[in-house]
């Protein structure tokens, strides 16, 4: 019971430091600062386990965990599964949600009825998916993925090995790519 009470404010705690980071800082330096978030709070849920009785001055004998190895172990479990698949997923959704972000411009919209060239117009709070696009290669720039030349934009040697390492762990983990899909139809 420790562990998940433990783990569960941590998790708040951290929820609530990501928001405030987000806000503000630049998308370069986010996943950096989101990992050192993520080190921090580790680093403070282990210490605050270790420091505090293993009843929390609070919890009856018989929802304690045996040993109290087992129960640290439970609490850091319970914290990297919130952090890397709760948290930053749904950071994720609310961030880059291409599908999100296209219905909530249709809920903007009057009526509540857009053509594909009207959403391609006004995604983004009517920047336009030529902005979107902008932004992401912006990002990709800034992190040494890809790079302008001339008109075109090209992957660079980091760019691909990462294209490469996880296109292989999408090809593993993930659904399949869509024309691999069509053609098994």
């Amino acid at each position: 019971m420790k562990a998940l009470l433990l783990a569960a404010a941590m998790g708040l705690g951290t929820a609530a430091a990501m928001t405030g980071l987000l806000r503000g800082i630049s998308g370069k330096h986010r996943f950096r600062s989101l990992a050192g978030l993520f080190g921090a709070g580790l680093a403070s849920l282990v210490a605050l386990h270790l420091a505090t009785p293993d009843d929390l001055w609070m919890l009856p004998q018989d929802v304690l965990a045996a040993p109290a190895a087992c129960d640290l172990a439970f609490a850091v479990f319970l914290y990297i599964s919130g952090y890397w698949g709760g948290l930053l997923q749904l950071y994720n959704l609310a961030e880059r949600g291409l599908s999100l972000r296209i219905l909530i411009d249709m809920l903007d919209a009057e009526p509540r009825a857009m053509s594909a060239a009207d959403i391609a117009k006004s995604y983004g709070a009517g920047h336009g998916l030529a902005w979107m696009y902008e932004k992401r290669l912006a990002g990709m720039r800034g992190l040494g993925l890809i790079e302008r030349r001339g008109g075109d934009v090209a992957i660079t040697p980091k760019g691909s090995r990462l294209a490469r390492a996880l296109g292989r762990a999408q090809a593993m983990l993930g659904p399949g790519r869509p024309e691999r899909e069509a053609a098994e139809e």
